[in-house]
């Protein structure tokens, strides 16, 4: 599939690839962290504190549920949370909100380049919240 356009589709976008729709997302970030306006920068930011607080609670709760639920083998050989865990985009997502181990083979984190706030220096002001 071609690199999407600013004219693409929601639904041409939802059909892009995980890894190729996090990379896009990378280098739109990268462009806006180089935008003239500081208020576009700031904005920018922002929304991303208020993107990764949408998601960290439900996340949070989900993983909780799932770490606590009475598992009982019911047929199948691994827990919940280890069969969610097992499939990549899963990991991921969770990995981001640091809500799963990271691989023992990932890279460091880059250095930002800018003055907008990294998603590790993201996760890192943001509390854990506690399942309910």
């Amino acid at each position: 599939m071609p690199e999407p356009t600013p004219s693409a589709t929601a639904a041409e976008l939802a059909l892009l690839p995980y890894d190729e729709a996090a990379a896009r997302i990378d280098t739109l970030l990268a462009s806006l962290e180089l935008h003239p306006d500081a208020a576009v920068r700031d904005g920018v930011a922002e929304l991303l504190q208020l993107v990764d607080a949408l998601h960290r609670t439900p996340l949070a709760r989900l993983v909780a549920l799932l770490e606590t639920y009475a598992w009982d083998g019911g047929g199948a050989s691994v827990p919940p949370l280890d069969r969610a865990l097992a499939d990549a985009v899963i990991a991921r997502l969770l990995q981001l909100y640091d809500l799963a181990p990271l691989p023992a083979d990932a890279a460091p984190p880059e250095p930002p380049s800018s003055g907008l706030i990294t998603p590790e220096q993201l996760r890192a002001t943001l509390p854990r919240v506690p399942a309910e």
